[in-house]
């Protein structure tokens, strides 16, 4: 559906819940369709990695990228990466790093896995030997600002990429601004009667809270 047909299906099925004549503003109507889209995307997110169907419906956020250096990182053999705006979940994350292996070369090794800690687990297990970072696993601190701090095991290593896949920040629903009319839902068309359906949820929570409407009971 375009974003007028999303408006016109929310209008439709709001009808089936309210007893009054509707004359709800199209901004209204925008931020309803909004904060559906919001709950969409974190109901489906709080299952994606225990069910197929929620992968399938956030397939279309889904972004691979590899992140800049910030340079230094705040702590110990740490080194600061920026994330794009537009990331709201990883869902997944690697590292290569320069390390020098048993015949004294300097190598890359790609693909090592990253372990999303918290500050207190850094400070309880930064020097236990058998859990703080090292060549085949990289701490990862989320430090707010859209930054991470990767921490590797000793000095002597160095990351040399960091890659994610994260989920995205659909770009917002507009009825007054753009192009309505052709544009589309980032959501795949499929599922977009369930976005319509958190829309319709939303709006009913909202004229119950200030009685604007009164409700269908059935």
């Amino acid at each position: 559906m375009t974003n007028l047909e999303l408006q016109l299906r929310f209008t439709q099925k709001l009808k089936n819940h309210i007893s009054q004549i509707l004359d709800i503003r199209t901004l209204d109507i925008e931020f309803y369709l909004n904060e559906g889209l919001r709950r969409f995307v974190e109901d489906w997110y709080s299952l994606y990695e225990t069910n197929e169907g929620a992968r399938k419906r956030l397939t279309t956020l889904v972004v691979g990228n590899s992140p800049v250096s910030a340079g230094p990182g705040h702590y110990s053999n740490s080194t600061l990466y920026t994330l794009l705006n537009d990331c709201r979940y990883v869902v997944q994350e690697k590292a290569d790093l320069n390390v020098v292996n048993c015949h004294n070369q300097a190598v890359v090794k790609f693909n090592v896995p990253v372990k999303p800690v918290k500050l207190d687990y850094y400070n309880r297990h930064i020097d236990n030997a058998f859990k703080k970072p090292y060549t085949n696993l990289v701490w990862r601190l989320d430090i707010g600002n859209k930054q991470h701090e990767l921490i590797k095991g000793t000095d002597t290593t160095s990351i040399a990429g960091y890659k994610i896949v994260y989920i995205k920040n659909p770009a917002e629903i507009t009825l007054l601004t753009g192009t309505p009319e052709t544009t589309s839902c980032e959501i795949s068309p499929e599922f977009h009667e369930e976005l319509i359906d958190k829309a319709v949820g939303v709006a009913l929570e909202t004229f119950n809270l200030y009685n604007s409407f009164n409700t269908n009971k059935q």
